[in-house]
């Protein structure tokens, strides 16, 4: 992440090109559940990762970061259940989402930096709970 130093790798299951040249990140979803939800920022911040990392990152698309693309959508798709979350609709914008990843990547930079970690209802279920002590 350019502000905060954090190393973000990722990988989107499929990037498609809009005709203006915008890009479109897509995010496959074998579940039986949906678990996205456009209100719920949390929820979202996968896709907005993966839309921050095609547009900063060093790939094919923007020419290993010398050319500035702009991905204007990023989508959950669940194929079983015919359904798609979208980063667009009425109420919000792909770069609100991409504005709250801003923030919480700077939280987990601070976290790291000072050791003091928010805990939270997620801790036991999560894989570095190592790194910050643990539980709630």
């Amino acid at each position: 992440h350019i502000l905060t130093g954090l190393r973000i790798h990722g990988l989107p299951d499929k990037v498609e090109q809009f005709s203006n040249g915008d890009f479109r990140v897509v995010d496959f979803k074998t579940g039986k559940k949906i678990a996205h939800d456009v209100n719920d920022k949390d929820s979202m911040i996968q896709g907005a990762l993966y839309a921050y990392i095609v547009m900063n990152g060093k790939n094919k698309l923007n020419n290993y970061g010398k050319k500035k693309i702009n991905v204007s959508e990023f989508v959950f798709r669940y194929p079983r259940m015919e359904r798609t979350v979208s980063s667009l609709d009425d109420n919000h914008t792909t770069q609100e989402y991409l504005d709250y990843l801003d923030e919480v990547l700077k939280r987990i930079a601070e976290s790291f930096k000072t050791g003091n970690f928010a805990k939270s209802d997620k801790c036991d279920s999560c894989y570095f709970k190592s790194v910050c002590g643990g539980k709630k």
